[in-house]
């Protein structure tokens, strides 16, 4: 079986179909904390899994909310308490964030990657993505949209939707920590979606279930705890750099 190497783990990740179960047991991604379903990178033995879309996000991003720095993937959040608040959603997370240190912002994966333009069937227009909306209601869940976040809107018809809203079937909590969301990611062009993943997808991948249990090696074990803390001191050089590079002159009021 083809296997993929992924910065944040220290095995080779290999493809796992999820198969649901009636149990209370799953698998979470890794990445962004939701649950897995269907094919997904892991890590049996340490039981690490990534969804394809988190796997295969971007390690450097540029994006239009934030044209100023380059946003960088990191693997955990560099905050004392290890959860980080989403500058798009408002929700918290604690496992991988696109992030701007020198500026104090944080996405999480698939609010990084949201569209900038997104068609509803609901809605007969496309929806643009706002970074600071005017403060409004959601015309699905009848909830205040907060200026502070990112939402969905079609100027022509007053349409206004949470970005949560508009991309996951149940919309979580609000301020809460975010546990079932369904990732939803923009469509990709199919040589870039072969470009990006050194495994072929539906080939022999390894089936999962819930219900069997996982038995950690205690030598993986080191070996993984070995690697989370080779992961710290990479991210305190990563941080090291950026401030680096970052004129604070520009940082000023």
């Amino acid at each position: 079986m083809d296997e993929y190497k992924h910065f944040s783990h220290l095995h080779d990740l290999k493809l796992y179909q999820i198969q649901e179960d009636q149990t209370n047991q799953q698998f979470r991604c890794s990445g962004c904390y939701s649950l897995c379903h269907g094919l997904v990178y892991g890590c049996q033995s340490c039981e690490f899994f990534l969804h394809e879309a988190c796997a295969t996000a971007p390690r450097s991003l540029q994006h239009p909310s934030h044209p100023s720095h380059h946003l960088t993937l990191l693997p955990s959040p560099t905050y004392p308490d290890g959860s980080f608040l989403c500058n798009a959603c408002g929700a918290t997370g604690s496992s991988f964030c696109f992030s701007c240190i020198p500026c104090d912002i944080d996405l999480h994966v698939d609010c990084g990657l949201l569209p900038q333009q997104l068609d509803l069937e609901s809605h007969r227009h496309t929806l643009s993505l706002l970074f600071s909306p005017p403060s409004s209601i959601c015309n699905l869940c009848r909830r205040a949209i907060d200026s502070r976040y990112w939402s969905y809107s079609c100027s022509t018809c007053n349409f206004d939707i949470h970005t949560y809203c508009a991309t996951t079937p149940t919309a979580p909590p609000v301020g809460g920590m975010r546990n079932d969301r369904h990732l939803q990611f923009p469509a990709v062009d199919q040589e870039d979606y072969d470009s990006v993943s050194p495994v072929d997808r539906y080939g022999g991948a390894t089936t999962v279930n819930p219900r069997d249990g996982v038995v950690v090696d205690p030598f993986l074990q080191a070996q993984a705890e070995l690697h989370e803390l080779q992961m710290q001191m990479q991210i305190v050089n990563e941080m090291a750099k950026m401030m680096a590079s970052v004129n604070l002159s520009s940082l000023a009021p």
